[in-house]
């Protein structure tokens, strides 16, 4: 595994990668050396206070109608209120990442990333990337999961402040879909963000043996990954 390289845009250019971001090195090492992934609960970004990382609305979503209903030997319907807003479940585990695009690139051969991303993600500390080559990478995940017979859904954010479809949701909601889960507010746009989310709560895959609780989360460890990329350090040129 190549360490703290500087990062070069033609490396990677023809290829699709993602960058999971570390406080510690030594996380974004174990990363590579044995897969390990901490997955956390949707509710505890809703929790947290960290800026940019916590989202008190992660998990709900906009959506208005109206609900209306009928007693047995009423003709009419009854009008019962307006919904705004849905709140989906948020014991589901999750796991983020961030999407390189071609916005991405600079013409002088560096990767440029958004520096509002950026301090969302720092906590102040150092901040180390984990470049991956997302294909191999989401091949592994998908590997793994499949293997222990773990459903999950690996799609982008859609960063919109409109209202969500109310077909997404009700399947969200019946358990047919994740759709729902992938909707935020615009004004988290800059952190391209790419997720994973499980169809099965922390709990039940610690009882099956799948994991190791960390935490409100799980540390899953899904294979060493230090052919797919290398660990490098933002550079604040300003």
């Amino acid at each position: 595994m190549k360490k703290l390289k500087q990062i070069k845009a033609q490396d990677i250019m023809s290829t699709n990668h993602v960058i999971k971001f570390f406080d510690d090195e030594s996380f974004a090492e174990k990363l590579f050396s044995t897969g390990e992934m901490l997955f956390r609960p949707i509710k505890s970004f809703k929790e947290s206070k960290q800026p940019g990382r916590g989202d008190v609305d992660e998990g709900i979503v906009n959506c208005h109608f109206q609900l209306y209903c009928k007693e047995v030997n009423d003709t009419l319907y009854k009008k019962l209120g307006d919904v705004t807003a849905v709140h989906l479940d948020d014991n589901r585990p999750i796991y983020c990442y961030y999407q390189l695009s071609g916005r991405n690139f600079h013409p002088n051969g560096a990767i440029y990333l958004n520096p509002k991303m950026l301090k969302d993600f720092s906590s102040g500390k150092q901040t180390f990337c984990a470049i991956l080559d997302r294909v191999l990478f989401e091949n592994q995940i998908m590997s793994f999961l499949n293997a222990h017979d773990i459903a999950a859904t690996i799609a982008n954010v859609k960063y919109s402040d409109e209202n969500v479809d109310i077909g997404i949701i009700m399947q969200t909601k019946a358990g047919k879909s994740d759709l729902a889960y992938f909707q935020k507010s615009k004004e988290y746009e800059e952190q391209q963000e790419r997720r994973i989310i499980l169809g099965e709560s922390i709990d039940s895959l610690v009882k099956r043996g799948i994991g190791e609780k960390f935490g409100d989360g799980i540390r899953i460890k899904i294979g060493n990954l230090s052919k797919m990329g290398y660990i490098a350090k933002p550079v604040n040129f300003y």
